[in-house]
């Protein structure tokens, strides 16, 4: 077995401890069945543990069980909130506020520094790119070597998409991403992101 296998996936707790928030704020009809489906462990994510590495599969029994329950075009919307949320804690608006500062108040801006969130956020998932091909109307990013197992399920990539929704509403402009490809076997996924204004 290399080194490489017995890497295990990992997500800052904050992104769970987010994911728990938002689902709390859910109306008891929905919240009641996606907790249902969650392990004891996910429930149990401590507020304490700050900016601790957590493994992935406490993130994806979330997403998975907010998809099953909820449906693709609810639970995009459910992701965002959850995105909109870890984006205003110290890890991350440090960024956000860079990038706004560097490159202007233009969606664009926060996706430029989605790869660095990426670094601050996830251990042993692969990389985020943002392409150099970018446009001023239009970006394009892709995930590498993320785990396939996580990966399958659809919600990652479902809800990977509405972290970059998020960047409309901060920098409140418009715009469209679209999922290009999700590929299981090679662990990538391809985003197009338009912005309107």
């Amino acid at each position: 077995m290399t080194a490489k296998a017995t890497r295990v996936p990992l997500v800052r707790a904050l992104t769970v401890r987010a994911a728990l928030g938002e689902l709390a704020a859910l109306p008891p009809s929905i919240q009641e069945p996606i907790l249902m489906r969650l392990p004891d462990d996910v429930r149990r994510v401590d507020e304490k543990v700050g900016v601790a590495w957590v493994p992935l599969a406490l993130n994806m029994a979330i997403s998975d069980a907010a998809l099953e329950v909820m449906g693709p075009p609810a639970f995009r919307r459910f992701a965002r909130d959850i995105t909109l949320a870890f984006l205003k804690r110290p890890l991350l608006s440090t960024l956000v506020e860079a990038s706004l500062r560097l490159f202007g108040i233009q969606s664009q801006s926060i996706l430029r520094w989605a790869p660095r969130a990426w670094e601050a956020l996830f251990q042993h998932c692969g990389s985020l790119e943002f392409e150099a091909s970018s446009t001023a109307r239009e970006s394009r990013l892709r995930l590498h070597d993320f785990p396939r197992e996580a990966l399958a399920s659809g919600s990652f990539v479902i809800g990977l998409a509405a972290s970059f929704d998020a960047a409309f509403v901060v920098t409140k402009t418009t715009g469209q991403v679209e999922i290009l490809s999700s590929n299981v076997a090679t662990g990538e996924a391809a985003f197009r992101v338009r912005h309107y204004r």
